[in-house]
């Protein structure tokens, strides 16, 4: 049971880190090309489905005339809440 809460961890580890790439990637935007490249598009492909189902819901916020997207701010939350429950089922089992 360990093995699977281990690997559980590191996959929800790995979605956390996927997300801080994409907004520091947003922030300061760089043509990375080759294998670089390859892995941002990952990201993107990755953390996409995520992103669009949120933003459906939650507009994005405007302050002074500059939109502040709180959609990986709300991803991470729920991940967060998603990890936490997943790893006491598996521990209550």
């Amino acid at each position: 049971m360990k093995l699977i809460i281990s690997f559980v961890d590191v996959i929800f580890w790995l979605m956390y880190l996927m997300i801080l790439v994409r907004v520091i990637h947003s922030w300061v935007p760089i043509s990375l090309g080759g294998g670089a490249g390859k892995v941002l598009d990952f990201v993107y492909d990755v953390t996409d489905p995520i992103f669009s189902f949120f933003r459906r819901y939650i507009p994005i916020v405007e302050l002074g005339g500059i939109g502040l997207d709180l959609t990986p701010f709300i991803a991470l939350v729920c991940l967060e809440i998603l990890h936490n429950f997943l790893v006491r089922l598996l521990l209550s089992l």
